[in-house]
């Protein structure tokens, strides 16, 4: 995703205090202020930490039935216990 630095600061970027789902919840704000692009096949280099805290099998389940279901239901997840 890039965005000008202008569209950035008025949508005071993205929110740290998310667990996850920072990208997507940072996309619906800034939509509201004017267009942004993504790139759709980028080469990237990935943090395992999150997997590595949580558990291998915890964590993708939590995420799947929290990105989901549970952000329609309950909204964000803040820093915070996973349940």
């Amino acid at each position: 995703m890039y965005v000008q630095k202008e569209l950035f600061d008025r949508s005071k970027g993205f929110d740290e205090s998310l667990v996850a789902f920072e990208d997507s919840e940072f996309a619906k704000r800034l939509s509201k202020y004017g267009d942004f692009n993504v790139i759709k096949n980028p080469k990237i280099f990935v943090s395992t930490r999150r997997f590595d805290n949580k558990g291998r099998l915890f964590f993708p389940t939590y995420m799947g039935i929290r990105g989901s279901i549970g952000r329609k239901i309950i909204g964000e997840k803040r820093k915070g216990k996973y349940f």
